[in-house]
């Protein structure tokens, strides 16, 4: 394999978890798109999240910036899930965003 071939799956890899799709889902996909094994999918996968692991620490984005981004995302999806009746994805991300802001009651 090239690593200009390397590099297009990885590539993929990073723009399919960056789109909020599942570890699980990216790795069947790039198994599929490029005829690889599950194993090197993960592989692959495994790689993609060191590439956005490192991206966030080189821009130096703090916690604070990712939460508030996190919350805008959940809150984005939240309320498209409310637009096309999707109740039970509402509730599931009514409850991230608990858990993300710790407003559920001390256990």
């Amino acid at each position: 394999m090239s690593a200009a071939h390397a590099a297009d799956r990885l590539d993929a890899a990073v723009k399919l978890l960056l789109e909020g799709n599942s570890p699980h889902t990216v790795v069947a996909d790039i198994a599929a798109r490029y005829g690889c094994g599950k194993r090197q999918g993960r592989n692959v996968v495994a790689k993609a999240y060191l590439r956005i692991q490192q991206d966030v620490v080189e821009v130096g984005l703090d916690r604070k910036a990712l939460v508030a981004q996190t919350v805008h995302c959940l809150q984005a999806g939240m309320a498209q899930a409310l637009a096309s009746n999707q109740i039970g994805s509402v509730i599931g991300t009514a409850r991230e965003l608990r858990e993300l802001l710790g407003l559920g009651a001390v256990r």
